[in-house]
């Protein structure tokens, strides 16, 4: 239901039928198939791992960089220097506010988008706010592509919606459908009908029937947010307030943005110097 960027999420669905579930020899002997079928259609079986394991390498890489708080705190300080040092003019545009206050706003704009990146930069260091990205409808009702805001304040209570890690390193949005009255520990549920238990989530070899808190990233606070919304939401941002926009961005998403800038730069030099 729920993805942080590179990690799919939700549990591999169990064989069709009413069959048993294959045991390890027997997913072994139709692996050894699969190689015996891709050789004898010329094809190397070798090179499907090695993919794989580059596949698996890239994603762990994207992830490190994501969630390692070094590595934020670097690029917004990259990124913090970029935008309030004296070469910023590429962030100073007017826009429709100014037309209206009639009054020079972009200094303003500037240091309130740096300012609101900042604390939002801080939220999710501190763990206290979570922005998850849906993609597909597993267990909950929230439509695929939708941005949900998690934030971490108190304990979660029955109905609420929670963002919680699985012992299966994947992350997961569910529904509350329980408390302990001892507190520290909740059940979950999803609001699709035919939903799977959440009951193996909690622990590797599946006997908790109970969630830790402590695995909890956040309660949903706001939510959800299609991406078209989104995207139409900054639009008009750059059209009103176009300089907090971009110092929002650019502090609050030093990646995206500069990956951004080389592209629009690159865009820029094909078009107006054409090849020959």
């Amino acid at each position: 239901q729920a993805v942080r960027l590179g990690q799919p999420q939700g549990r591999r669905a169990l064989p069709p039928g009413n069959g048993p579930i294959p045991t390890a020899a027997a997913a072994a002997a139709e692996w050894r198939c699969l190689a015996v079928r891709a050789r004898m259609q010329g094809e190397d079986f070798d090179e499907w791992e090695l993919d794989d394991s580059r596949l698996r390498g890239i994603q762990s890489w994207v992830s490190w960089v994501r969630d390692d708080v070094r590595v934020q705190a670097t690029a917004w300080l990259v990124a913090s220097a970029a935008v309030l040092g004296p070469d910023n003019s590429w962030l100073l545009w007017p826009g429709l506010a100014d037309a209206l206050i009639r009054e020079e706003t972009r200094r303003i704009q500037l240091l309130s988008g740096w300012a609101a990146a900042t604390l939002m930069t801080l939220g999710w260091a501190t763990g206290r706010v979570q922005l998850v990205l849906t993609f597909e409808q597993r267990a909950m009702t929230f439509p695929p592509w939708s941005v949900l805001v998690f934030c971490k304040f108190g304990a979660p209570t029955v109905g609420s919606v929670i963002f919680f890690d699985g012992c299966d390193g994947r992350s997961y949005v569910r529904r509350v459908c329980s408390v302990k009255h001892s507190g520290g520990f909740v059940q979950t549920i999803g609001d699709l009908a035919g939903a799977p238990d959440d009951r193996p989530l909690y622990s590797a070899d599946g006997s908790a029937s109970w969630l830790d808190l402590k695995a909890v990233r956040g309660t949903l606070a706001a939510g959800p947010f299609s991406l078209q919304v989104l995207f139409a939401c900054v639009i008009i941002a750059l059209a009103v307030i176009p300089t907090a926009t971009l110092a929002f961005l650019a502090t609050n998403q030093p990646f995206l943005a500069a990956t951004g800038m080389i592209v629009l730069h690159f865009s820029i030099l094909l078009f107006l110097h054409p090849m020959t």
